[in-house]
């Protein structure tokens, strides 16, 4: 007797793994990443601290109050923006991130948007840096999530992100 073909059957196909890498980035190359970022933002930040005036008088100098720390949160994330903001939007890395290996994506592996990466990575970051005394605190626990086993930080939990290893460019 012969066999009926069944035509609505799937075909006999095995499946392949994506590509794209899921290989989570290792603490220590995310923190030589985030150095390397530290110190593009400090190549700008130096400057616009020293003519801002905020230095004089010193080793004497006050505190600087809210109007000038949140000015100075806002210039911090333009400065991110203009340094990092291409490399964000088009390739999901920063420039520590591109030269380190890694890169950001959305824990389902899709990519990283700008406006998640501003809206729900950096700006809650330096609103809640904004709190004295407490935000260095918040801010200081949110990068000691990174040593739980996934490897995330509070920012990468509230934006749905995780850092991996690039892959390589294709030849």
């Amino acid at each position: 007797m012969s066999e009926i073909v069944n035509p609505y059957r799937p075909p006999n196909a095995d499946l392949v793994e994506a590509t794209k890498s899921t290989d989570r980035a290792g603490r220590g190359a995310r923190l030589a990443a985030s150095l390397i970022d530290a110190v593009f933002g400090m190549v700008i930040a130096v400057p616009a601290i020293w003519y801002s005036g905020i230095l004089e008088g010193f080793p004497n100098i006050r505190p600087p109050g809210a109007a000038m720390r949140f000015g100075a949160g806002v210039f911090g994330l333009a400065s991110a923006t203009a340094i990092h903001g291409w490399f964000v939007a088009t390739r999901g890395q920063t420039v520590g991130k591109l030269l380190v290996g890694l890169r950001m994506v959305r824990s389902d592996g899709s990519r990283l948007s700008l406006g998640r990466w501003l809206g729900l990575r950096m700006i809650p970051v330096v609103l809640v840096g904004q709190i004295p005394v407490i935000g260095n605190i918040l801010v200081t626990l949110d990068a000691l999530f990174i040593f739980r086993s996934d490897r995330r930080c509070l920012h990468d939990h509230l934006a749905d992100t995780i850092v991996v290893k690039a892959e390589p460019a294709p030849d």
